[in-house]
C-alpha cells in the first residue's frame, strides 16, 4: 500500500499549488484509502483536511515539515495526542518562540528527509532514505509551469528567471504504481509499517473552552441573576411586570443549561468599559437584542419587549450551534478595546482569528500575464471579460481564450489559492486556558496573536468567537457630539434621545439622507419616501425590505400601509401577528410567531424550522413541512388552509429579516438624523472627514451650501486634520491637499501652536513652515489650495502675488531678523502684482482645482442659484461643473458669469467667459465669437449648454 506521505498544500504559501480536495481526490480517484496533508510549518489547513476526508472517507494523516537543529524533519501525528504535540511546535515556531524538540515527540513519528541521525530519543525515528517518500507539490507534471509562475509572482520577478530550474519537475502526485516502480521493496514495506502506527481521530470536545469570568460556574451564574434583578427593578421602576420577570426568568434558564453565562458576563464587562472609556456602543447587532438579559445587561439598547423581538431567535436550546454576541464599536476605537480584553484576561487566551486572502480569477490572470510578459494594457482588457466570483466557471469561450491559453490554464490553475493571511475583520476568540494548547496560533507583525484556524473550524473546538464590528458612522457621531459640546456647549447623549420627533420623520420623509447610516442610496433614498416614516419601527421596515428578494414584497407593502382597511388577513391570529407590517411577513420573527400559532410549536422548535424553510434542503423540508401540515391540521386548521398557511410561510421564510437587527440599526439610522437636522454643521463637518467617494463629496458639499453654510478653502490658521466648523463655515482638512500627508500636517499644526494657536503674519507663516522643513513644492501647494488666502487679504496682497514672489521669500527665511522681519536680498526683489488679469484667474483656478480636487467657492451662494435650479431644473436637467468637468460629459449646466474677456488675435474675435456654480468654476474660450456672446452680463445667472471639449454651444439668460 501506498500514500503520498510529504504533500504540502497550498497553505505552504508559494510552495506547492495543491488545494485539500486535489489531495483527497486524488486518494480517492486512485483508490488509495489514505491522504496525507504535511505542510511546512504551518497548521492551515488540519482541520479542513480532517472534516474532508472524513466525508470522503478517506483516513487522514496529518503531519507538518519543520527546520529543527538545520535538519529539514518531517513530523506525523500517530493520534490526537501527536497532533496536538504537532500544533503545539507550529506555535511555537509561528510566534518566533524557542523549543525543545524533545518535549513534543510523544506520538509523533519523526522522518529526517536529510538522513540526518538527530540526537532525539525515539522509538518513531527513520530516514528518509529507508522509506517510499517523495515530496509532492502538484498533482502531475504538467502544473510545473503553473508552480513555476507561482514562485515568480511570489518573488515578483518574470517567469524566464525560472527557466533553468528542474527543483518541481518531479514533485507531483504518485500513484500506486508509480510508486512500485520508483521505490524498492523494503522502501514500501517500511512506508505501510508507519501507517499502521496511524490512527488520527479527532474528539471535539462538548463542553465550552471560555474564559471564567468569576472562580466558579456557580459564583458567574449568581453574579448574572443578582445583576439583571437589580437593572429590571430600576427599569421597571419598581414595579412589577409579569411579562418581563417572566422573561428574564426564561431567559436566565436557557443561558445556564447552554453555558452561556460567562460569555454573557465577559461582554457586559467589555461594554461597561468601553461606557466609561466615552467609546460610543451601538445600540446592538443582530439578534442579541432579542434578549431581555442582553438589555438589561447594557449590552443593547433595545427593549426587546417593546418591539416584540424574540429570544429564541438568538439563543436556542434545540440549536446545536451557539450565536455569539456581535458589538458594533467605533472604527477609530477598536484597538482600544481589544488591548483591554488581552490585558484583562491573558494575552495567552484572547487572539484574532486568521482569514485568507485568495486569488479571484482577475487577480490570478492578471499575476500570472504580469510574470508572462503581457501587457498590462491588455490584462486589463481581458480582465473586463471575467466575472469575478466565477471562481470555477468555464472560460473556454471567452473571446481571449484561444488566443492565450495557457494565460487562462495557468490562471485558473491559480484560482483560490492563498496568498496570504490577514486577521478577520471583527472576530476575536478567548478561551480559559493557553490558547495553543487547543489551537495552533501565530503572532503577527504587531505582536498580536491570531489563531492558525479559520472561523469555521473553531466552534467544534469548543471555541467561541466574539464579534468587535468596527462601524465608522459610530466614530463619525462620537466625533460630532465632540464638536456639539466644543462649539456650541451643549452636551449629547444619544442613548437618551427619544424616538419620537416629528421634524426627524418628516426631514427623513423628505429625502434628505444624504450621509446618514445606510439610507443615503438611491433606492433607500425613495422608499423611504414612498413610506413616509413615522416611528422607529417604519425606518426598520425600510431596512428590512430594501435587500434582494424581499424587493418582491415592496409595492404590497407600499400599498397594503396606504389602504390598510382593504386589507384581508387569513384569519384573527394573522391580523395580530402581521398588521404591523401589513401583512407582509417582513420579519423571521413575524414566521416564528405563525409557526407556533399554526403548528403549536415552541418558539424554539419554530425557529429551527424556519431555519431549514430559508435554507430550501428539499429533503429535509419536505419531512419537516409533513410534520408541520400533520400539527396544524391537529390544531383545527382545513387542509386548505394549512396549505394556504404553508405557501404564505415559504414565500417569506427565505426573505423575512432579523427584526432585532433591524430595529438597532434604525435606531443608528435616527442617531445620525437627529444630529444632521438639529446640528447640521457640526454634523455635515464629521460627513466631510470621512468621505472619500467624490461623487458624494460633491453631493454633500451642495447640500451644504443650498442650507446656507459656507465651505471655506484651506486656511493655514484654521484647517486641521479633519474638517473643521465654526458658527455657520465649514474648514476643510489639511487632508484634501494632494501630496500632503500625516507628517506634514502634523508639522504644521505643531508649529502653530508653538506660534500661539495662530500665525499673525504672512512672513510669520512662511518663516515657521520653511525652519520645520516645509518644502517649497509644499508651500506653493498650500498656497494654490487658498491655505494663505486670509493673511494675505490682511496685507493686501492676492493669491498671484504669492505665487510669484514664494520662492524669493522663503529663501529669505536665512536673513530675517529677531522679529521675524524679512530681509530680502536686493539680486531678487519682491515683485509687485497690481492687475489680476483673466489668465492669471484661469491658471491660479486650475492650479487650485489640481491641488484640492475641487473647486471650492469662497462664498455663500446667493439664494438665486437654488431658485432658479428649482424653477428651470425639470425643463433642463442641469449637471454641475464638476460634473462636466471630471466626467468629461456635455449637458446644461446652471452657472452665473464672474467675468468676460474679450480681445482679438490675428483678426479674429475672441471671448474668455469665467463660470462659476456651487461645485467649482470653468473658464471657456469661444474663438470666433459672435454677436450674441456680447449680450452675456457679468454676475448673471445663465443656462449653459457645454460639450466635452468644454466649449460653449448655447446659453440662455434665466429669469426668477
Amino acid at each position: 500500500m501506498f500514500v503520498n506521505l510529504w504533500t504540502h498544500s497550498f497553505y505552504s504559501f508559494s510552495k506547492s499549488i495543491l488545494s485539500i480536495d486535489d489531495i483527497i481526490n486524488f486518494s480517492k480517484s486512485n483508490n488509495i484509502p489514505y491522504a496525507a496533508l504535511t505542510d511546512i510549518n504551518v497548521a492551515y489547513g488540519n482541520m479542513e483536511f480532517y472534516q474532508k476526508c472524513l466525508k470522503a472517507n478517506i483516513k487522514p494523516i496529518i503531519g507538518m515539515q519543520i527546520t529543527y537543529e538545520k535538519a529539514q524533519i518531517l513530523l506525523i501525528a500517530k493520534n490526537q495526542n501527536g497532533l496536538c504535540n504537532i500544533n503545539k511546535v507550529s506555535s511555537a515556531i509561528n510566534c518566533k518562540n524557542d523549543f525543545n524538540l524533545s518535549d513534543y515527540i510523544s506520538d509523533v513519528i519523526l522522518i529526517s528527509l536529510e538522513n540526518k541521525i538527530l540526537n532525539i530519543k525515539t522509538p518513531d525515528f527513520y530516514l528518509a532514505k529507508e522509506i517510499a517518500i517523495r515530496e509532492s507539490v502538484m498533482k502531475d507534471s504538467n502544473d510545473t509551469k503553473s508552480l513555476k509562475v507561482l514562485k515568480a509572482i511570489n518573488e515578483n520577478v518574470p517567469l524566464s528567471s525560472f527557466d533553468k530550474l528542474t527543483y518541481f519537475n518531479d514533485k507531483y502526485l504518485l500513484t500506486s504504481d508509480q510508486a512500485n516502480e520508483l521505490f524498492t521493496a523494503n522502501q514500501l514495506s517500511l512506508l505501510e509499517q508507519i501507517i499502521d502506527k496511524i490512527n488520527l481521530v479527532v474528539e471535539l470536545p462538548k463542553p465550552i473552552d471560555f474564559v471564567n469570568f468569576t472562580s466558579s460556574p456557580e459564583a458567574s451564574e449568581s453574579l448574572l441573576k443578582n445583576i439583571c434583578e437589580l437593572k429590571l427593578r430600576d427599569y421597571l421602576k419598581n414595579k412589577k411586570n409579569s411579562v418581563y420577570i417572566e422573561r428574564v426568568k426564561y431567559e436566565l434558564k436557557v443561558i445556564t443549561q447552554m453555558g452561556f453565562v460567562d460569555y454573557f458576563l465577559v461582554v457586559y464587562d467589555i461594554i461597561k468599559w468601553s461606557r466609561e472609556q466615552k467609546i460610543l456602543i451601538g445600540p446592538g447587532r443582530g439578534s442579541s437584542a432579542g434578549s431581555l438579559v442582553a438589555f438589561l445587561l447594557d449590552i443593547t439598547k433595545v427593549d426587546p419587549i417593546k418591539y416584540n423581538l424574540l429570544f429564541e431567535r438568538f439563543l436556542n436550546i434545540e440549536r446545536k450551534n451557539l450565536p455569539d454576541i456581535d458589538i458594533d464599536v467605533p472604527s477609530n476605537r477598536r484597538e482600544e478595546i481589544i488591548t483591554y480584553i488581552s490585558e484583562k484576561y491573558g494575552k495567552n487566551s484572547v487572539a484574532s482569528i486568521v482569514t485568507f486572502q485568495r486569488n479571484k480569477i482577475k487577480a490570478a490572470l492578471k499575476d500570472a500575464g504580469r510574470v508572462l510578459g503581457i501587457k498590462l494594457e491588455l490584462l486589463d482588457l481581458i480582465s473586463k471579460t471575467l466575472k469575478e466570483d466565477e471562481e470555477n466557471g468555464d472560460y473556454r469561450n471567452n473571446q481571449y481564450f484561444e488566443k492565450y491559453p495557457e494565460l487562462f490554464s495557468i490562471a485558473i490553475n491559480l484560482v483560490n489559492v492563498p496568498r496570504q493571511t490577514g486577521k478577520h475583520a471583527a472576530g476575536i476568540v478567548l478561551t480559559s486556558n493557553s490558547l495553543g494548547s487547543i489551537v495552533p496560533i501565530e503572532q503577527n507583525y504587531d505582536g498580536t496573536i491570531t489563531t492558525q484556524y479559520s472561523m469555521e473550524f473553531l466552534e467544534e473546538l469548543g471555541v467561541i468567537k466574539l464579534d468587535l464590528l468596527s462601524l465608522n458612522y459610530l466614530a463619525i457621531i462620537d466625533h460630532c457630539i465632540e464638536l456639539i459640546k466644543n462649539e456650541l456647549g451643549e452636551t449629547i447623549n444619544v442613548y437618551d434621545i427619544t424616538y419620537d420627533d416629528t421634524f426627524i420623520y418628516q426631514e427623513l420623509s423628505q429625502g434628505k439622507t444624504l450621509g446618514l447610516f445606510q439610507i443615503e442610496s438611491y433606492g433607500m433614498t425613495s422608499l423611504i419616501k414612498k413610506i413616509a416614516p413615522k416611528n422607529l419601527e417604519d425606518i426598520s421596515v425600510v431596512l428590512a425590505l430594501y435587500r434582494p428578494g424581499a424587493n418582491a414584497f415592496l409595492n404590497d407593502y407600499i400599498w397594503n400601509k396606504k389602504h390598510p382597511e382593504k386589507i384581508n388577513y387569513i384569519n384573527e391570529q394573522f391580523e395580530k401577528i402581521l398588521s404591523p407590517t401589513y401583512n407582509v411577513a417582513v420579519y423571521q420573527e413575524q414566521i416564528m410567531e405563525i409557526i407556533k400559532v399554526v403548528g403549536n410549536y415552541s418558539l424554539a422548535d419554530a425557529d429551527i424550522f424556519r431555519r431549514i424553510m430559508s435554507k430550501k434542503k428539499k429533503e429535509e423540508l419536505e419531512v419537516q413541512g409533513g410534520k408541520f401540515k400533520t400539527a396544524a391540521l391537529k390544531n383545527g386548521y382545513s387542509e386548505s388552509q394549512v396549505a394556504k398557511i404553508y405557501q404564505f410561510i415559504e414565500n417569506f421564510a427565505g426573505y423575512g429579516f432579523n427584526h432585532s437587527h433591524s430595529i438597532a440599526y434604525a435606531v443608528i439610522v435616527y442617531w445620525t438624523a437627529y444630529l444632521k437636522f438639529k446640528y447640521p454643521v457640526q454634523y455635515l463637518t464629521c460627513i466631510l472627514s470621512t468621505f472619500n467617494n467624490e461623487e458624494k463629496t460633491i453631493k454633500l458639499i451642495e447640500e451644504i451650501r443650498s442650507m446656507g453654510y459656507r465651505l471655506a478653502l484651506p486656511d493655514i490658521n484654521l484647517s486641521k486634520d479633519e474638517f473643521s466648523s465654526t458658527n455657520k463655515t465649514i474648514y476643510p482638512s489639511f487632508f484634501i491637499i494632494k501630496g500632503i500627508g500625516n507628517e506634514t500636517i502634523n508639522k504644521i499644526i505643531s508649529i502653530r501652536q508653538e506660534a500661539g494657536g495662530e500665525f499673525l503674519t504672512l512672513n510669520r507663516a512662511i518663516a515657521d513652515l520653511v525652519k520645520i522643513g516645509i518644502t517649497l513644492e509644499t508651500l506653493k501647494k498650500l498656497c494654490f489650495s487658498g491655505c494663505f488666502d486670509l493673511l494675505l487679504e490682511k496685507e493686501n496682497h492676492s493669491r498671484i502675488w504669492l505665487v510669484t514672489n514664494i520662492e524669493v521669500l522663503a529663501k529669505a527665511l536665512k536673513t530675517s531678523d529677531a522679529y521675524g522681519n524679512f530681509i530680502i536680498n536686493p539680486g531678487k526683489q519682491i515683485q509687485d502684482i497690481e492687475n489680476i488679469t483673466l489668465e492669471s484667474q484661469t491658471f491660479l483656478l486650475e492650479q487650485q482645482l489640481n491641488t484640492i480636487g475641487m473647486t471650492f467657492s469662497k462664498i455663500i451662494p446667493n439664494s438665486d442659484y437654488y431658485d432658479l435650479k428649482s424653477k428651470y431644473d425639470e425643463e433642463l436637467n442641469f449637471k454641475t461643473i464638476e460634473e462636466i468637468v471630471s466626467k468629461n460629459t456635455s449637458g446644461n449646466v446652471l452657472a452665473e458669469v464672474v467675468s468676460i474677456d474679450k480681445f482679438n488675435n490675428a483678426g479674429k474675435k475672441i471671448t474668455k467667459v469665467f463660470l462659476t456654480d456651487t461645485t467649482g468654476s470653468l473658464v471657456i474660450t469661444i474663438f470666433n465669437s459672435n454677436e450674441k456672446y456680447d449680450t452675456l452680463q457679468v454676475n448673471t445667472w445663465y443656462s449653459f449648454f457645454i460639450e466635452k471639449t468644454n466649449t460653449i454651444v448655447d446659453f440662455k439668460k434665466l429669469q426668477d
